[in-house]
């Protein structure tokens, strides 16, 4: 009868949420602490987050329980890794599974194990450097790992082989293919959908471009090593969803579930709790000059270091964040305040720009009172 129940209940509140979403009302997030509910309120405008370092266990009684950090437990349902680890487990079945950093080291790159080459590359000793294995009939792998700094791996006669960046203008289908401070995208003017290698932050208002989801603001380490921009963010451009430089507008207009925000770059917050009234656009992004040296900064840093793609998700521990940390922790970009009130913070940041022995670990009280759960439901 009580699952009967509960299993109503979470109907209701999904159905509610839904309709909440397809209105595009406004939002007035609650950050959930440990052992906290996380299951969102009926009301359209309230939801709960966990605090980061959190997640929502998303069973029938929805709380807010740690990741798995380095070195702990884990498995594949309530013990999961935080963002940046696998849970892996070491030869026998019998040893126990924990979080580890895995695959986080290109080309050339010093190794101690295999572990920390991004797949395929192996840690070739007494070197002690990571390098694809000598029978591989290919130079580099499809996910970009393998090749030295200034290369991307290129596809041709029917094996994977390095090739150099190609230069500004030559047509190019992906990022990589261009050098790290150049984007694969349109042409500023004319028609048609043929991608070049072009500068970054080099297009100019009402130039065509390649948009950004926001989140690329937060400089968050990527597969490709780092987020790519095309318009200049120094001049307080931005490129809208109609592929155009556009100058952004004035935030704090007000919005509303007919009246939304223009751009993915504003979040529609409730003035008030559970009020959508007065509701008005946040800004996520600052367009600004700051922002756009900040980006320009880190990606120089990166060439600098010579980082290289990994083709996997990169860790603390990746060249990028070893040697440009300051400009991706310390970034102008991203409205902290608003990254504050609407999402908690994020899992993300405090990944990459906390120390992990801050990082609040499992309490035994919380898994006192999770085992004790088990025990009623089973």
């Amino acid at each position: 009868m009580m699952r009967i129940f509960i299993c109503v209940i979470l109907l209701s509140t999904f159905v509610t949420l839904s309709l909440s979403q397809a209105n595009n009302d406004c939002v007035f997030n609650k950050c959930i602490g440990a052992g906290g509910t996380c299951l969102n309120n009926v009301t359209r405008s309230e939801t709960y987050q966990c605090e980061p370092g959190y997640r929502c266990n998303g069973d029938e009684f929805p709380t807010c329980i740690p990741w798995a950090k380095e070195g702990e437990y884990c498995d594949q349902d309530t013990f999961r890794c935080m963002n940046g680890y696998t849970c892996y487990q070491l030869g026998s079945t019998t040893r126990v599974p924990t979080c580890q950093m895995l695959n986080f080291k290109g080309y050339n790159e010093t190794c101690v194990t295999d572990l920390e080459c991004a797949s395929p590359l192996k840690c070739k000793f007494p070197e002690r450097q990571c390098t694809l294995p000598e029978k591989s009939s290919s130079q580099c792998s499809p996910n970009g790992a393998g090749c030295g700094f200034g290369q991307y791996c290129q596809y041709s006669n029917s094996t994977y082989k390095c090739a150099s960046w190609k230069p500004t203008g030559e047509e190019c289908s992906s990022n990589q293919e261009c050098a790290l401070d150049s984007i694969c995208s349109v042409r500023p003017i004319g028609t048609g959908s043929v991608k070049v290698c072009n500068k970054q932050l080099n297009k100019r208002l009402g130039e065509r471009c390649y948009p950004n989801p926001a989140s690329d603001f937060t400089l968050s380490p990527t597969f490709d090593v780092i987020p790519r921009f095309d318009c200049n963010v120094t001049a307080k451009l931005y490129c809208g969803s109609d592929g155009i430089c556009h100058t952004p507008t004035d935030s704090g207009t007000p919005c509303s579930a007919t009246q939304p925000c223009l751009t993915q770059y504003d979040t529609c917050m409730c003035a008030k709790e559970n009020n959508s009234t007065s509701s008005y656009c946040a800004r996520n992004v600052n367009f600004t000059p700051e922002c756009g040296i900040n980006i320009q900064d880190l990606f120089k840093c990166a060439m600098d270091n010579q980082c290289v793609t990994v083709g996997s998700s990169l860790t603390r521990n990746s060249c990028v964040m070893k040697n440009c940390r300051d400009y991706i922790c310390g970034n102008s970009c991203y409205t902290k305040q608003t990254q504050k009130d609407y999402s908690c913070g994020s899992d993300d940041y405090n990944y990459f720009c906390t120390n992990s022995s801050s990082l609040v670990r499992v309490s035994l009280l919380l898994l006192s009172i999770m085992m004790i759960f088990s025990l009623f439901l089973f």
